[in-house]
């Protein structure tokens, strides 16, 4: 992994970037080096969460738009789980 933007005295707790080996990126804020409150994770299965983070898990109010078949989830995730509206 590498990062991108965000360092302050070598620690991420700002807005930055971090890319993957396989080229996937996450882009939104961080805290303590963790992605951290508003940011977009795309997966490998072709769908990305878009939401509130907490400790690099989904956490909070966020959605998942799926783009093969058009479903949509939205509303509450906890510790990455989605917990409903």
């Amino acid at each position: 992994m590498r990062y991108e933007e965000g360092f302050k005295n070598g620690v991420l707790n700002s807005w930055g970037v971090m890319i993957y080996p396989d080229s996937r990126h996450y882009e939104g804020k961080y805290k303590n080096n963790k992605c951290h409150e508003l940011g977009v994770m795309p997966y490998q299965d072709g769908y990305h969460y878009e939401g509130d983070f907490k400790d690099d898990k989904c956490y909070g109010q966020g959605d998942i738009p799926y783009l093969d078949d058009g479903r949509f989830w939205e509303g509450g995730f906890k510790e990455d789980v989605y917990i409903g509206r």
